[in-house]
């Protein structure tokens, strides 16, 4: 009597609608699977275009980098074959990096690959109105609308770098056990960390009910099940297990189970992040499906 379930969501899966949103910037992203912003490639070819590049990796559009790791080590943005001519990185607010002022500064290079290397010198420390997304744009200025555009984020303490769900092997029978995952980057010593939280978010009532509990080297789950993953180097992954059998999963949790909201919340340090998820069922099955 669960084939319902399993016929529609064969042919929709789950959509995922992730957005994440901090103090200083929100920003929207629909997705149908999201993979890690922050992938490294071992080189950066001249037919990619514009590209990052930090400690000797290539980085693509989106990637996040942690302030104190461009404290030693410039990050560099680069369109190869062409020649400099008024580029520019643009901090979050939307004005130009000088690059002989503090904290934020740069060395230029404008043939035969135009190149602008962002760093902090030592002793430097960005504000909390520099953290966020920065602009890099070559080989022209920000305002040329030909020029070339890839993003950055800078960010002090500790970042969500990534949310993401991973769907059940076998989506043709119900229960259905699907597993969250946050990203956690920066700050290496967990005792900084005063919040990594997974809530449900009921978005008519707008209440939110905790599910994950994060606290220092401490993780722990009262619905569903969790578990703290160390990547090393700062980097953890935060996950959360949710089991559903076409029920509601408890009283206020899921009031309606074609959409389902969760949200990761992140409190390193003096930096506060939250980063929602959304799960959405299909209502009806199509009808050229057949179940089995």
């Amino acid at each position: 009597m669960h084939d319902r379930f399993a016929v529609y969501i064969r042919a929709l899966v789950f959509t995922f609608a992730c957005y994440s949103y901090s103090r200083e910037m929100s920003l929207l992203t629909v997705v149908a699977f999201l993979l890690s912003v922050s992938e490294v490639t071992s080189q950066c070819p001249p037919s990619s275009g514009i590209y990052l590049m930090h400690n000797g990796d290539c980085y693509p559009n989106g990637s996040y980098f942690y302030d104190d790791d461009i404290r030693p080590e410039q990050l560099k943005c680069t369109l190869p074959g062409f020649t400099l001519n008024g580029g520019e990185w643009v901090t979050p607010n939307g004005s130009s990096i000088y690059c002989s002022t503090d904290p934020l500064r740069c060395d230029v290079v404008s043939a035969p690959n135009a190149t602008i290397s962002l760093y902090i010198p030592t002793g430097q420390d960005i504000s909390p109105s520099d953290d966020g997304w920065y602009k890099c744009c070559l080989p022209t200025s920000c305002s040329d609308t030909s020029t070339n555009i890839i993003f950055a984020n800078i960010f002090r303490w500790g970042q969500i770098e990534d949310t993401r769900v991973d769907l059940p092997s076998d989506v043709t029978v119900l229960p259905q056990t699907y597993t969250l995952h946050a990203i956690k980057i920066g700050h290496q010593n967990q005792l900084n960390t005063n919040y990594a939280d997974w809530y449900y978010y009921n978005e008519s009532s707008g209440t939110s009910t905790k599910l994950c509990r994060g606290y220092n080297d401490e993780y722990s789950c009262s619905i569903g099940n969790g578990m703290k993953v160390n990547y090393g180097n700062g980097r953890y992954d935060y996950t959360l297990t949710l089991t559903w059998n076409e029920e509601n999963i408890t009283s206020g949790v899921s009031s309606n189970y074609y959409n389902r909201v969760y949200m990761f919340h992140l409190e390193v340090g003096l930096a506060t992040r939250y980063r929602y998820i959304t799960v959405k069922v299909p209502a009806t099955a199509p009808s050229s499906l057949t179940s089995h």
